[in-house]
């Protein structure tokens, strides 16, 4: 059977957790699993018309690429319905003809394509990756930079972001009103599911597929800790952006209070997955820091980044769906030090593998969880036995792809498709 997986990235475009989710799961859905799998991506340019390209991904499974214009803030309604992306959409669902369609992150790509699928009585899921779907700016995250705290919305609270109610309201109920038409609404936590469901959508179809972990492999080096002894540095990785939302501000002045010498600060530059880079804004806010911005990773070198961390940093915030950076460092036996966000915190065991800060999270409390590392370099690290790992997610979804697989109406039989994705 023919799975389509929709994102807005894909190989070789690679940036963001949902997108290595996304191609992992398309991965081991071929790999394991018996699926033929294809993938759509979009691209943004200055382009008078949408265009396809078709690749071969690094997965050795067929890839498709569409180029559309962008509206920017020209079109409001372009954000999360864009009907430039429907024609070319159905040009390739007509090429690849696929028996189910999987929707992961779509934001720009909008959902007006999801009537598609369902004028063509095509079964579909959609993996919930973030709050886009009920929030115009995504992450929840208000105006002044704040995590807005809502579960179940009001529209009168986002109109002081928006500053207009009726149009957040047409596009949240819109949004609601697509995501319902999915067979299966995946939530990548217990947290997610709670919110969406607090907003309306329907119980019975949303499900929890967690998000599964690579794990590290046999010949992988669990930690340093320790190794120097007590005049080691310890060392904290931070994986995000220079902006408050991952609590970068955070860091800065709780690090500010430490001396120099008692650690190292590791930040990845992760904006260079997409052609950007972060780099001088984490070297402006935090250069007076023992700062070392260092290179973004790849799933062939996340060992090589990750084995130089005593401990991650994540005082988030905002409330995240998952959290997948904090996992890939718990199931390496790394201490994580995280805020109580969400999804994020769920697998960790407080003084166990990690520490939970509160919600939201404060400099003063980041100061005693970093402290307490330092004087404890080698601390208890324990993988967390609810760590799920990509194989059993995949089984997990793979079984959801099938009861969603109906006997083939308008695309006939097999024999007829082209032999693509393979």
């Amino acid at each position: 059977m023919r799975v389509l997986v929709v994102n807005i990235y894909f190989d070789p475009q690679s940036f963001g957790g949902a997108t290595v989710v996304a191609e992992r799961m398309a991965e081991q859905l071929s790999v394991n699993h018996g699926w033929e799998v294809c993938s759509l991506a979009v691209r943004f340019a200055d382009l008078p018309t949408a265009s396809i390209v078709r690749y071969r991904t690094r997965f050795g499974s067929d890839g498709f690429n569409i180029g559309l214009p962008y509206h920017g803030d020209k079109d409001y309604e372009a954000r999360f319905r864009n009907r430039d992306f429907i024609d070319p959409f159905a040009r390739v669902l007509d090429h690849v003809r696929p028996d189910v369609v999987h929707v992961h992150c779509i934001q720009d790509i909008g959902a007006e394509f999801l009537d598609v699928l369902v004028e063509r009585q095509l079964p579909f899921a959609v993996t919930i990756h973030d709050f886009w779907w009920i929030c115009e700016r995504q992450f929840m995250i208000d105006i002044q930079g704040n995590y807005c705290g809502q579960r179940k919305i009001d529209y009168a609270r986002c109109a002081v972001c928006s500053g207009q109610r009726a149009r957040v309201e047409r596009r949240a109920e819109y949004l609601k009103a697509q995501l319902a038409k999915a067979d299966r609404i995946l939530a990548v936590s217990d947290f997610t599911r709670d919110m969406l469901v607090a907003n309306g959508l329907p119980e019975a179809k949303v499900v929890v597929n967690k998000n599964g972990i690579a794990p590290p492999g046999d010949d992988y080096v669990p930690d340093r800790r320790g190794a120097g002894g007590d005049g080691e540095p310890t060392v904290f990785g931070f994986v995000g952006g220079p902006g408050p939302i991952k609590g970068w501000d955070l860091i800065v002045e709780a690090f500010s209070a430490l001396p120099r010498e008692s650690y190292r600060l590791l930040a990845v530059d992760g904006g260079a997955a997409i052609g950007q880079s972060w780099r001088r804004d984490l070297e402006r806010s935090g250069g007076h820091l023992n700062l070392e911005v260092i290179p973004a990773y790849t799933s062939q070198t996340i060992n090589d980044t990750f084995r130089r961390f005593d401990a991650l940093l994540a005082p988030s915030n905002w409330k995240e769906t998952f959290g997948l950076t904090v996992r890939e460092a718990l199931v390496r036996q790394i201490w994580v030090i995280a805020s109580d966000a969400g999804g994020l915190a769920e697998d960790i065991a407080d003084g166990i593998n990690g520490r939970v800060l509160s919600f939201p999270p404060t400099a003063e409390e980041l100061y005693r969880a970093v402290s307490e590392k330092i004087k404890n370099k080698s601390g208890n690290n324990k993988v967390s036995p609810e760590l799920v790992l990509i194989e059993a997610q995949a089984e997990q979804l793979s079984r959801t792809l099938h009861t969603l697989v109906q006997e083939p109406a308008e695309y006939g039989s097999e024999e007829k498709r082209e032999d693509t994705c393979r």
